[in-house]
């Protein structure tokens, strides 16, 4: 390979050789020009990690010459947009993630490709954020019975990755139970002004983004859980016996954290339909507001109505006490409706 070939593949890259002798830093897979893959297939010897951010089809050419690689793999690590999936090719396994990373402060999905062969584990990231996963050090400090290859690699990526998800199933957590709080103690809008709704509005757009995350997050781990069964039972070579017990316990991670989507997803649903029946029993009290002032207002414009009609055999308009009797008797009763709908409470 060529000095401007070398160029490529050193920028936003990490490369590590593990081998019999210890732990090697390397600036790109040229530096260790003993290593090769299909050599080293053929007796026990070293594991090369590598780690590269957002590459261009140009390195990974270069890679695909240096490892032999299908040029299906080199394909799916440069397209972006991936759903989470583990394929086989060959002796090697394709692996696509959605590790979950912030972002300006809010959740969001990143994508990592991987490739996992017996002596090769070649990790893209699409997403510069992603890329400070602690992955290597997953990998350097699994326990020894993994070994330093493909097993303590796919345990490591799996591992890292979904241990990444409990931050976020933490601060989903966080609030939603401020929501509750907010709504229980009247923090929530309760005006009967118009300008009252957009606040109520708000509070169930937040609720339903909420949604969306959990949604999100729950694509992302389903596949997860679904890769270690798809290991153990179709992938036996990268799944042995005395890795399965580690890999099982990422698998139980994976179903916790579906299991607490779950349960958070039915208490956005609780405090969304608390937030709405809220609103309904603020609309109640103002429909019951506007019918008792109503009720107030028809008893005088009933009886004022009346002598609006104009009859000529009325007897009290020739009687002296006739209009100060109707006023009084119009307000005492209009007086004792106002006092029994304060006492059910309608006004």
């Amino acid at each position: 390979m060529n000095g401007g070939d070398r160029a490529s593949l050193s920028p936003a890259a990490r490369w590590r050789l593990y081998g019999e002798d210890g732990i090697h830093s390397l600036e790109g897979p040229d530096d260790a020009p003993a290593f090769d893959p299909a050599q080293e297939a053929t007796r026990s010897g070293g594991f090369l990690w590598g780690e590269l951010v957002r590459p261009d089809a140009a390195a990974m050419a270069a890679l695909q010459v240096r490892f032999g690689l299908h040029e299906l793999i080199i394909e799916d690590m440069l397209s972006a947009g991936q759903r989470p999936k583990l394929e086989a090719y060959g002796d090697g396994l394709f692996l696509v993630l959605r590790p979950a990373i912030t972002h300006q402060g809010s959740l969001r999905l990143g994508e990592l490709h991987a490739w996992i062969s017996p002596h090769l584990a070649l990790i893209v990231h699409h997403s510069a954020e992603q890329a400070a996963l602690p992955l290597q050090r997953s990998f350097e400090h699994a326990p020894r019975a993994l070994g330093r290859g493909a097993v303590n690699a796919l345990h490591a990526l799996l591992d890292a990755v979904v241990d990444g998800y409990l931050p976020w199933i933490e601060h989903l957590d966080a609030r939603l139970a401020r929501f509750e709080e907010r709504i229980v103690r009247g923090a929530a809008p309760r005006h009967t002004r118009e300008e009252g709704g957009p606040e109520a509005h708000e509070v169930l757009a937040q609720l339903h983004g909420m949604r969306r995350e959990m949604l999100r997050l729950r694509t992302a781990v389903l596949p997860v859980e679904r890769m270690i069964h798809q290991l153990e039972h179709l992938h036996p070579d990268f799944a042995p016996p005395k890795a399965r017990v580690y890999l099982r316990d990422v698998q139980d991670h994976a179903l916790q954290v579906l299991s607490q989507l779950e349960a958070l997803h039915e208490l956005q649903v609780g405090v969304a339909q608390l937030q709405l029946s809220l609103a309904s029993h603020e609309q109640n009290i103002v429909v019951r507001k506007l019918a008792g002032w109503a009720a107030i207002l028809a008893l005088p414009t009933m009886v004022f109505s009346l002598y609006g009609m104009n009859f000529r055999h009325m007897p009290e308009l020739d009687w002296y006490w006739g209009y100060p009797f109707t006023l009084a008797a119009t307000s005492v009763g209009s007086y004792l409706l106002y006092r029994y709908l304060r006492r059910i409470r309608w006004l």
